[in-house]
């Protein structure tokens, strides 16, 4: 009956010790695979806080007002961003940089010094294709960036076969990240100072020239009430203030410039450093030995059903050949 209505059922069971040996085999194969051949790996996790400069859209809109007042289209510093650290941190620059950086770990031949580019086992006939292999390693198995959206926290893991390693490599990427941001920022932020101090210097010099101007006319006339000397005295006076009501608000966008760059001149705040992690993150060998094993299984059962076919289609010939 059996026969009739599973035949696989009945193949596996009439050859039950050569099935069994086989799969008994295959799962102490796939066993050693998993627990003694393929290497571990260890993830370290880098958390950066979100910048206080994103929080200072009031700060710029007051110096954006004054800018306008003053007639100056002054461009303001931009705010640091989880975006821009995004960015940054698997830019060619910056892995460039932590690549060939030196690093001094433990592992279980000892201590280990040596650039990350001939830690992470690439090879290539030349520099420039090991370095291109080791930055596509780095963005596509190495590096993982998240950023939760509740908090706007940015979570950096670097995963790698040594622990040390991993937490070297995420602490040096958060150094280089800083260093990067500071670089750019200061240098931004320089160059609108200078601007405006020179701005600053300008009318000052304006307002010495009108003061000038105004004291000499007053000291040349001897008819004040002449309608023509009032109206060169107010075409005087009117010019000193203008020079001088621009003077003021320039200063004050200064000063509030200056305020809004002690903030995006902050160094990069990290809320957990990277630690060496005791526990891998991968492979997950439970998980892979149950889906290999069950892979496994179902090929085995795809043996016997195609042995059922063949011996079926073989005996189907041979009745048609008679």
């Amino acid at each position: 009956m059996i026969n009739q209505k599973y035949p696989v059922v009945a193949t596996i069971l009439r050859y039950w010790i050569l099935n069994l040996i086989i799969l008994v085999s295959a799962g102490i194969s796939i066993i050693f695979v998993v627990f003694f051949v393929i290497e571990k790996e260890y993830t370290a996790n880098v958390s950066i806080l979100p910048s206080a400069a994103n929080f200072a859209t009031g700060v710029n809109g007051k110096i954006s007002a004054l800018a306008g007042m003053a007639g100056l289209d002054l461009p303001m510093a931009s705010g640091q961003s989880q975006e821009m650290y995004m960015g940054i941190l698997v830019s060619r620059r910056l892995l460039h940089e932590l690549l060939y950086h030196r690093f001094r770990i433990n592992d279980f031949e000892g201590k280990k010094e040596g650039r990350l580019i001939d830690l992470v086992d690439v090879e290539g006939k030349n520099e420039s294709e090991i370095f291109g292999k080791a930055l596509k390693k780095m963005r596509e198995e190495v590096i993982s960036i998240g950023l939760d959206p509740d908090n706007n926290i940015l979570n950096l893991s670097i995963t790698l076969k040594n622990p040390e390693l991993s937490a070297a490599v995420a602490n040096q990427m958060v150094e280089i990240l800083d260093k990067i941001v500071q670089n750019q920022v200061q240098k931004e932020y320089y160059e609108q100072y200078e601007y405006l101090k020179k701005r600053i210097q300008e009318i000052q010099d304006s307002i010495k020239v009108a003061e000038v101007n105004l004291e000499v006319f007053l000291e040349k006339i001897t008819n004040i009430i002449a309608p023509k000397n009032q109206i060169e005295e107010l075409r005087l006076r009117r010019n000193m203030e203008i020079q001088t009501t621009i003077f003021t608000e320039l200063t004050k966008q200064k000063e509030m410039f200056i305020l809004q760059n002690m903030i995006n001149l902050s160094h990069i705040k990290i809320l957990d450093h990277a630690i060496p992690p005791y526990r891998k993150s991968r492979p997950k060998r439970i998980m892979m030995t149950i889906s290999l094993g069950f892979l496994w299984f179902c090929f085995q059962v795809g043996v016997n059903a195609s042995s059922v076919i063949g011996k079926r289609i073989k005996a189907d010939l041979t009745s048609t050949a008679s």
